[in-house]
């Protein structure tokens, strides 16, 4: 009955993050005088970590890192996430991440605003030598933006 509920709240959060996400790409493009549309994945995820997270949470992410087991991933890490900081959870509730659920919609909101389809997802992982988990933010890249940088690679090639 939890896990059914958590999953509902999950997809609710995430589909207000997408909103929020869309909207705030127009708003931070604007005031940075920036491209929203970033040719490269890499680019338009070091302007999610580097120019958009300290706008929404006062600093940047710890982490931007490739996935080890496949190319079209991506992880944001934060070790000590804003929105979870003041949220108090029931122990039956134990490993819902209702802060990262929103904030993966906001990257998701943003990344498909810039023509990147993916799917994201937040998770909690556990870090040896802090406390209390930190916060993943796993990117996987649609087939589609994975073909175009391929091609992107390509012709700087030759």
């Amino acid at each position: 009955q939890v896990g059914h509920g958590t999953n509902e709240l999950e997809d609710r959060l995430d589909r207000v993050g997408f909103d929020a996400g869309a909207r705030l790409l127009e708003l931070v493009s604007w005031r940075e005088r920036v491209m929203k549309r970033k040719p490269e994945v890499l680019d338009m995820l070091r302007f999610i970590q580097g120019t958009v997270w300290p706008q929404l949470f006062g600093k940047t992410a710890e982490e931007l890192q490739q996935g080890a087991a496949a190319d079209d991933e991506y992880m944001i890490k934060d070790h000590e996430l804003l929105l979870n900081r003041y949220t108090s959870l029931p122990r039956s509730y134990a490993g819902f991440n209702p802060g990262g659920a929103l904030v993966a919609g906001i990257v998701r909101g943003m990344m498909e605003t810039a023509g990147f389809p993916c799917l994201v997802t937040a998770h909690f992982s556990d870090h040896p030598t802090r406390p209390k988990p930190i916060t993943t933010i796993l990117i996987k890249l649609d087939q589609v933006v994975m073909k175009r940088q391929q091609q992107l690679e390509a012709g700087r090639r030759g």
